[in-house]
């Protein structure tokens, strides 16, 4: 637990608001035409960034693991190549964190279907979104181009939220695109 001050930021303490802190964090294969979406057996460097954060999860935060099976992950994308995708779970007092791993492709103009359903779920439900993948110059969360490609909308929690875009100058490419989601009555700038 990091203390909150008054002149810093994040505000830990509304990450609970909901009772349940849900986190996402993405990770998109390096290589755009690589079909292994299984971090544990994949050669892609990005599986190494994966299994990475899995141990730090497991090792130092101690939380539970499991897999999800096919079958849950086809409630929320029912396309070919399912991604993989891990639940961590911890009870803290101040509530329940469940943490999810997303491993497979991000890349707009590749095999990213997977991907877009697993963020449009995150966007709206989780209080964490991290993103682990190629900027794509500035295409790979363009939520504008995704809309358009998938035809539906990628609607943002106005509830607090933390997004961490790890990818090549991603401040330069998302920010105001996500700020601008986020504008509310109580937060004219969305930040």
């Amino acid at each position: 637990y990091i203390a909150n001050t008054t002149s810093s930021y994040p505000e830990y303490e509304r990450l609970f608001a909901t009772g349940t802190l849900t986190a996402w964090s993405f990770f998109g294969v390096a290589q755009y035409e690589e079909t292994n979406w299984n971090p544990m057996n994949s050669a892609d460097i990005s599986a190494r960034d994966y299994i990475h954060q899995r141990n730090l999860l497991i090792q130092t935060y101690k939380m539970s693991s499991r897999v999800w099976s096919e079958t849950e992950t086809r409630q929320y994308f029912n396309g070919n190549n399912l991604p993989y995708i891990e639940e961590f779970t911890k009870n803290t007092s101040r509530g329940p964190i469940v943490f999810r791993l997303f491993f497979g492709n991000t890349g707009l103009e590749h095999d990213s279907k997977a991907f877009h359903a697993f963020l449009k779920i995150a966007l709206i439900g989780s209080q964490v979104m991290i993103y682990n993948g190629h900027s794509g110059i500035g295409k790979n969360l363009n939520l504008s181009s995704i809309e358009s490609n998938r035809g539906y909308k990628l609607t943002v929690n106005q509830n607090y939220q933390i997004y961490f875009l790890g990818s090549c100058v991603p401040y330069a490419y998302y920010t105001d695109m996500f700020f601008q989601r986020k504008v509310s009555a109580v937060d004219s700038k969305g930040t």
